[in-house]
């Protein structure tokens, strides 16, 4: 009995060891840094970089993005593709000023990107977060310039993007980044609840082209002194006019 026990676990043995081993299951090929088991990678330290001087620089262009960051066209445009394959960021086109060509081409940050960088986003303001982004740089810019400035300044009940006080008189700004379907609105009741003057700022020509034409038709002439219809760069460059000036601003496009 013992021997036939014997007999057979060693013929077990024998199979066990000779059974064919199983090969490995195959590994997912892979692209470089990026592949999509993990697509960050090595990558991860560029990407903080990239967003971090977004966040500290709103609306940079990304030549000058590169620039700040150390790296060149081929490597700023990769990483530029991941954070915005990855959600961590939006491409915006913006026009800055007037006669400057093409709009440039800036990284925004998105919700999540800034969550990635472990910071909050514009907290004030109303939109989407480039309306809020544009609506922080306005106010900082203005602070900075000496103005008494607020994000969603509410006056007689109103609330505008931007309000400011100069020259005596109290200004509304409102941005528009793409659309001008309620700005005729929101120009009647910014006079009507006592804004001195109205400034919109567009983010291109065309909207701006749209917008002046569209109000300029609704508006009497009156109405029409108090309007400003500026790109972000004009705008500043209007404060400073009119903070340098004598008299009282007329209305422009």
């Amino acid at each position: 009995m013992i021997d036939k026990r014997i007999t057979m676990y060693r013929n077990l043995w024998q199979d066990i060891v000779l059974m064919p081993k199983a090969e490995p299951p195959p590994q997912p090929k892979t692209s470089g840094p990026d592949q999509l088991s993990n697509p960050v990678g090595k990558n991860v330290v560029d990407l903080k970089q990239i967003l971090t001087i977004c966040h500290a620089h709103p609306l940079i262009s990304v030549t000058e993005l590169y620039k700040k960051a150390g790296m060149g066209a081929e490597r700023g445009n990769r990483i530029k593709a991941l954070a915005v394959r990855l959600k961590l960021a939006t491409e915006q086109n913006i026009q800055k000023e007037q006669g400057k060509g093409r709009p440039l081409t800036c990284l925004v940050p998105t919700e999540r990107g800034y969550l990635f960088l472990g910071v909050r986003g514009p907290e004030a303001g109303k939109g989407g977060i480039i309306h809020r982004i544009v609506q922080q740089v306005v106010r900082w810019r203005l602070k900075k310039s000496g103005l008494a400035a607020s994000v969603e300044l509410t006056h007689s009940g109103k609330s505008v993007d931007v309000g400011f006080f100069l020259k005596g008189l109290i200004w509304a700004v409102e941005v528009v980044v793409t659309t001008v379907n309620i700005e005729h609105t929101n120009l009647v009741k910014d006079l009507e609840a006592g804004f001195d003057r109205v400034v919109f700022i567009a983010l291109d020509t065309r909207v701006q082209k749209t917008l002046a034409d569209t109000l300029k038709n609704c508006c009497d002439s009156e109405s029409w002194k108090k309007v400003h219809i500026c790109l972000l760069e004009d705008f500043f460059t209007l404060v400073n006019d009119v903070v340098n000036s004598t008299g009282q601003s007329d209305g422009c496009v």
